[in-house]
């Protein structure tokens, strides 16, 4: 894959009994994060990484921008000082 490329396998669930929303992530750099979220809150869904020791924290937010466009941006924790914007991308659906 050639530098600054991404891919991964998203796969999202719901478990009625506990209200938890969770997400995994493979990637094609190998292994898997874990991602829960409290569900829609407004306009946004926030999945926020569920961390292992020493990793760095990050989450991807889904915004409703209308009936047909949504924006997903990327934040990460680069230095220890909290999220900042890593990536966002625009998606709009066609008919």
């Amino acid at each position: 894959m050639p530098p600054g490329k991404y891919k991964a396998a998203e796969r999202w669930a719901y478990t009625p009994e506990t209200k938890a929303f969770r997400a995994s992530v493979s990637s094609v750099a190998g292994g898997i994060r874990w991602y829960s979220t409290p569900g829609w809150m407004a306009e946004v869904l926030t999945w926020r990484k569920t961390r292992a020791e020493g990793e760095r924290d990050d989450a991807f937010a889904y915004r409703r921008i209308g009936p047909d466009e949504m924006q997903i941006e990327w934040s990460v924790d680069r230095t220890g000082s909290g999220l900042e914007p890593g990536d966002k991308l625009v998606c709009r659906r066609k008919i």
